[in-house]
């Protein structure tokens, strides 16, 4: 089984490195993480350079934390991973947040934002792609190691084809849940979003509860006017109910059709 080095920041960027785990371990690459690193009777650089022994790819998850730097060191642990990389020869897949992202983005060291800058420009030609949030990377991620020859979507493990539950009935609204691995949505949820939960049952009845004909095909459309939160209840109810299908990928339809704000599939 090949291994994967998982390098990021830490607490900004966690919630990314458990996509990049998840993925991994579906595609039968073994991920090594400071997630699964147990106490070692040695400092953080030393550690590190450990954990990259010995794996085949390294993967780079980067926003706007340059990171710990150990004393003694120039360099944050988080790019000293990267000159380990460099100097094992390891294949080398790097990410980074979309600069609209910089403003909000969490735990930033503004004292270091000069060696942030300079090591973004290090590897500034392995980037292969800028994310905003978890969905858009989680798609991406994946895209790249297609491109790379790490997936050749064949013989994929048993473990790794999501099997939906069964849905829930007709008259219970469920909780907001995670999405199906590999489902592309571009919207995030709206926290604040209340109310409409007939509207989300009715949509419910059609896609889960529906006969889909003789072809097997069902569909749902929400229409009116501009403003009246189209596009807001198709995303609610992705996060409420896209673990009840197989996957979930969010269409950008034409300007032309004046009713439709954005479109949303659901692949069961």
């Amino acid at each position: 089984m090949r291994r994967a080095f998982i390098s990021s920041t830490s607490k900004d960027l966690e919630d990314y490195r458990r996509v990049a785990i998840d993925i991994c371990s579906a595609l039968d690459i073994h991920p090594e993480a400071m997630e699964h690193w147990s106490s070692k009777p040695v400092g953080a650089v030393e550690g590190s350079q450990q954990e990259v022994d010995g794996t085949d790819l390294y993967i780079g998850i980067f926003g706007f934390r340059y990171g710990h730097i150990a004393d003694g060191e120039t360099k944050s642990v988080t790019e000293l991973e990267f000159d380990f990389a460099v100097e094992q020869g390891l294949d080398r897949l790097c990410f980074v947040a979309h600069s609209d992202l910089e403003a909000m983005w969490p735990h930033k060291d503004p004292k270091n934002a000069d060696k942030l800058k300079a090591f973004h420009d290090r590897i500034n030609e392995l980037i292969r792609a800028e994310f905003r949030n978890k969905d858009d990377f989680a798609v991406k991620f994946v895209l790249a190691l297609v491109q790379n020859g790490y997936y050749d979507g064949k013989d994929l493990p048993p473990y790794a084809v999501y099997k939906p539950p069964s849905p829930p009935p007709v008259d219970e609204l469920p909780d907001v849940g995670r999405l199906p691995l590999f489902s592309r949505m571009t919207h995030s949820r709206n926290p604040s979003f209340v109310g409409r939960e007939d509207d989300l049952k009715d949509i419910a009845k059609v896609l889960l509860h529906g006969d889909g004909g003789a072809v097997g095909i069902v569909a749902a459309a929400a229409v009116g006017i501009g403003g009246l939160g189209k596009t807001q209840l198709a995303v609610e109810f992705c996060y409420r109910y896209g673990r009840f299908f197989q996957g979930v990928h969010w269409l950008q339809l034409p300007v032309s059709l004046p009713f439709m704000a954005g479109g949303g599939t659901l692949l069961r």
